[in-house]
């Protein structure tokens, strides 16, 4: 595995390297980075969802990020547009080859996710968070069908932990919608020893 020489370069090669991390030794599959998210996912009245992210990050991963992006990573002034930017092509974009850590499935199989939207930066407090939106590429009706939706790294390089037991709620004014989250027991991660939670979300 190669990655980039400056710190910056290293610390969002995070993102761009966990496609290896699965063959890396037992020892090394635990997280170097954690993060908390919660999720609206926002149905139209046509039954077509839109997934509005937010992932809060760990002090550590946020000043290794924020020592390269403004000088001594000072966190007490908020991100400027420059700044968000450069988080969002060197520590944001290549996440779409991992479908943004999402787990989408219906009945049919797992869906992919077109290219996030609305991407946001700021700090809150010593944590960076990130927010943005997602939309289904595949066609999606959930008047017709039901979407289980669950966010986690099948590496365990990045811990992916719901913010609160009821991260991922729904807004659907127009339909009527009822949640049920549940331990995925058939996509174990780390080595068997963690079942991430799974949301199932069931309109009408």
């Amino acid at each position: 595995m190669i990655l980039s020489t400056s710190l910056f370069r290293r610390l969002a090669a995070t993102f761009a390297v966990l496609g290896s991390m699965v063959c890396l030794p037992a020892a090394n599959a635990h997280p170097h980075v954690w993060a908390q998210f919660k999720v609206s996912v926002a149905i139209d009245a046509k039954g077509a969802p839109t997934l509005q992210e937010e992932w809060t990050f760990d002090e550590g991963f946020t000043g290794m990020l924020m020592g390269d992006v403004r000088p001594k990573g000072d966190l007490k002034k908020q991100l400027n547009n420059k700044e968000v930017a450069q988080l969002k092509k060197d520590a944001f974009d290549n996440l779409a080859n991992f479908n943004y850590f999402n787990h989408l499935r219906t009945t049919r199989g797992p869906l992919n996710a077109n290219p996030a939207t609305d991407f946001k930066a700021r700090l809150q407090g010593n944590q960076l968070v990130y927010s943005f939106s997602l939309t289904i590429k595949d066609a999606l009706d959930l008047r017709k069908e039901m979407l289980e939706v669950g966010l986690w790294d099948e590496s365990y390089y990045v811990a992916m932990d719901p913010e609160s037991e009821n991260a991922i709620q729904v807004n659907a004014a127009a339909l009527k919608c009822k949640t049920n989250t549940f331990l995925d027991k058939k996509s174990p991660i780390m080595y068997g020893m963690i079942f991430p939670a799974v949301t199932r979300i069931v309109c009408s």
